[in-house]
């Protein structure tokens, strides 16, 4: 595809075929080669004038739900280990964050859903961006998988390795 860009850069026109070189350079026109066939409004052009290429606009992204969790990844995988028991318990806390990570203040209706375990509530509304919610782990030594959905955010996720228990020592 070709994209011909006016004087400023902005996009003038588009062509499948090379346009003449001559007409359009007289004209005060830039022509720009580029793999990319896209709708005009999905194109952007940056290095004008020097050395112009046609990139895919950026389309804003959707703010995130960001799970943590205070308790230890004691093996150093990024992955926190509760013993597989039943009764401990891990406090999963979520942040709203928009696209410059910066704290969504607003309140939001998050769903939870557990792999393994149980959670002490299925839906939370943020308060000014944050909540909190406690995953107690079933009894199997399995991974666990936290995710948390809200409309409008993306999900946010967050892994917790159920380990066997220790033994009773005598």
């Amino acid at each position: 595809m070709f994209y011909i860009l006016d004087e400023s850069g902005k996009l003038a026109r588009t062509a499948r075929t090379l346009p003449e070189t001559k007409s359009v350079e007289a004209a005060g026109y830039t022509v720009v080669e580029s793999d990319l066939e896209l709708d005009i409004e999905n194109i952007e052009f940056h290095g004008f004038p020097r050395r112009p290429i046609a990139i895919l606009k950026q389309t804003a992204q959707l703010p995130r739900i960001v799970l943590t969790t205070t308790v230890e990844d004691a093996d150093g995988d990024g992955v926190p280990e509760l013993p597989a028991d039943g009764k401990s318990k891990a406090t999963v806390r979520v942040l709203l964050r928009d696209a410059k990570q910066g704290l969504v203040k607003k309140s939001v209706e998050l769903t939870f859903q557990a792999s393994a375990g149980s959670l002490s509530e299925r839906t939370v509304t943020t308060k000014e961006g944050k909540a909190t919610i406690q995953f107690i782990p079933g009894n199997e030594t399995v991974t666990a998988v936290i995710r948390a959905t809200a409309e409008g955010f993306e999900p946010g996720h967050l892994q917790f390795e159920l380990v066997p228990r220790k033994s009773q020592e005598k």
